[in-house]
């Protein structure tokens, strides 16, 4: 008998969201990378089984998978709010690079002609934020909220508030 490909995706093989720990079985679900900061920076959720049996393992992960399936998809439903805050920072940085444009923080070397600015430096913190972002919310918030900052780009939840709020009704 041939299973049709909805069917084959819902088999599961024996040891999957299973890990052995030593003798006990414990059942994990991996968090997607871009919900980490959601979840408190949890990369996955596990439990214990408190069996050493394979079969028995087998029968029980089904209750907890679901449910902490349900967690990471209630997590996925707040992530707006999470990035959002990551594009108010952006913006706050981008201010910032616009206020102190061409302000000059010192002189490389006692050299007038290099001097480090002080978007340098916010160039720099930037960099380090985005990085960190990278890990916790994924590539493409990360390199949004790079663009944002540097004034490279504009995120779209601002003019869209905008525009509908002046909109007549």
């Amino acid at each position: 008998m041939r299973l049709g490909r909805g069917a084959r995706e819902q088999c599961m093989a024996p040891t999957d969201y299973l890990k052995l720990r030593g003798r006990t079985w414990f059942v994990r679900v991996q968090i997607p990378p871009h919900l980490w900061a959601a979840a408190g920076g949890k990369r996955e959720y596990v439990k214990t089984l408190k069996t050493s049996d394979l079969n028995e393992a087998n029968r029980l992960k089904h209750a907890y998978v679901a449910a902490f399936q349900r967690q990471i998809a209630g997590l996925a439903r707040r992530k707006p709010n999470v990035l959002g805050d990551l594009y108010e920072k952006a913006l706050a940085w981008r201010d910032a690079m616009e206020r102190h444009k061409g302000d000059v923080m010192l002189f490389e070397g006692g050299d007038e002609e290099h001097p480090y600015y002080v978007t340098d430096e916010f160039l720099s913190q930037i960099s380090d934020e985005a990085n960190e972002f990278l890990e916790t919310h994924g590539e493409k918030a990360a390199a949004a909220f790079y663009k944002v900052a540097k004034g490279e780009g504009t995120p779209l939840r601002g003019p869209v508030d905008t525009w509908l709020a002046s909109k007549p009704v």
